[in-house]
């Protein structure tokens, strides 16, 4: 692979596969950005691309600036809304203190704001995006990936997404009650206050090491809980086993009128 131009058309037979994956890895890593995976998607549009090829893409990505935070969810949701009142109330005064002028905010969803979040998210550092067709691209050039929901809600799944193309995961504690898989220091940095929160993202930044073991782990936390391999599986099972629970309870309830009919 040494030998090939770097502006070669590479089709990697199996790119979506295993062995596939990590070719293409390698070869974006040695700056061959023309590979052609054999995995085609049921839609061009479709954001279930396959995530192992897009983890290594982000060896890629050119380091921005300023460190890059995205969240994403719909304005209107409640979970969302939470985090964006925590945002700017309780993280945004502590992040300029501490980090004025080092940090670019950008929120992807679709929806409106309340009039209260507009106003305070008028400024130069915060980019109200709306609705972001290509969301991969976006994971994939954020330097931080953060959930500041302050309630508890259940699982978030957009935190397993985040996992899935290797992002740093910076999220308030109470997201960590619906996703038991997720580790303080292990593949997020949680915090429980707005100064909390503030301080795990400018140590994102300070220790670039610790910020590359947070998504390594996290993209290992996707593998083994949430991926293909790791799910399929435990669905067909779950299905099997409510399908055998309905026989059952169907030949219960026939024994049981024949035993009617009987007396």
């Amino acid at each position: 692979m040494n030998n090939l131009s770097k502006d070669a058309l590479i089709l990697i037979t199996g790119g979506g596969g295993f062995i596939g994956g990590h070719l293409i890895g390698e070869l974006i890593q040695k700056g061959h950005t023309h590979c052609c995976p054999s995995y085609f998607s049921p839609s061009p549009k479709s954001q279930l691309v396959w995530p192992f090829i897009d983890f290594w893409r982000r060896a890629a990505t050119a380091p921005t600036e300023r460190l890059k935070i995205v969240m994403m969810g719909a304005l209107g949701g409640t979970s969302t809304l939470a985090g964006l009142y925590f945002l700017a109330r309780e993280k945004l005064p502590h992040l300029d203190v501490l980090f004025a002028g080092q940090f670019e905010i950008h929120i992807c969803g679709s929806g409106e704001l309340p009039p209260e979040l507009e106003r305070r998210f008028q400024r130069p550092d915060v980019f109200v995006r709306g609705f972001v067709d290509d969301i991969i691209s976006e994971l994939l050039s954020c330097d931080v990936f953060l959930i500041p929901t302050p309630i508890e809600l259940g699982s978030r799944v957009r935190i397993a997404y985040a996992w899935s193309v290797g992002c740093c995961v910076v999220s308030h504690s109470a997201d960590a009650n619906g996703l038991e898989e997720m580790q303080d220091g292990q593949n997020a940095l949680l915090a429980s206050s707005g100064l909390e929160v503030a301080k795990a993202i400018v140590r994102t930044h300070r220790e670039p090491d610790m910020r590359q073991t947070l998504q390594n782990n996290g993209r290992e936390t996707f593998e083994r809980y949430y991926s293909e391999t790791a799910t399929v599986d435990k669905i067909i099972t779950k299905v099997e086993d409510i399908i055998q629970s309905s026989r059952f309870a169907s030949r219960s309830d026939s024994l049981g009128k024949q035993s009617e009919v009987g007396i």
